[in-house]
């Protein structure tokens, strides 16, 4: 989780954009039907910082030609305003299309650091008032948003326990039990 790596992974949508584009303007099948207006960009925990680099956030670093107008709209999944000197408001001042932002109460540092949701939403906070929301899920944990949470996250992550019962109900039962 690098600023390489951020800026490895930026250079990988706007990659697959300009590809999936390509391919679409030669008529490749599936890709002729695809709608330039309906590409999205999502992504969870260190993949949310790629969306929100994307989207427009500002770095301390710099990250030049990281936004992409041609994404007309993103879900970032435990996004994260990192480690910055600037404030909420001026890290996403530029991001001016829809912006869903997805975590919970229990959405903490699955690293054992001191993040947690709160910090999170933090990132809805700093956006244009405008096309924005935030997606606050009750007693949801770092791992709820990562898919396969409960195999993957008892190798890599430290899983609130809160949201390691819940889970476990809600699979279990069905929607009604969650």
């Amino acid at each position: 989780a690098s600023a390489e790596q951020l800026r490895a992974r930026v250079a990988d949508v706007h990659f697959v954009i300009d590809e999936v584009l390509r391919r679409a303007a030669r008529g490749d099948a599936p890709w002729a039907r695809v709608r330039r207006d309906g590409i999205g960009v999502s992504g969870h925990s260190f993949g949310a910082h790629t969306v929100q680099a994307i989207a427009g956030q500002r770095f301390p670093v710099a990250a030049d030609g990281a936004a992409d107008a041609r994404i007309p709209a993103f879900v970032a999944f435990s996004p994260s305003l990192g480690a910055s000197r600037l404030s909420p408001q001026d890290q996403f001042s530029r991001v001016t299309r829809p912006f869903l932002a997805v975590t919970g109460s229990n959405d903490n540092d699955p690293l054992g650091g001191d993040k947690t949701g709160a910090d999170r939403a933090r990132v809805f906070d700093g956006l244009p008032a405008g096309q924005r929301a935030l997606l606050w899920i009750e007693g949801a944990d770092h791992a709820t948003f990562g898919g396969n949470s409960q195999r993957r996250a008892a190798r890599l992550m430290r899983r609130h326990p809160d949201a390691e019962r819940d889970e476990a109900a809600c699979l279990g039962g069905g929607l009604d039990d969650c």
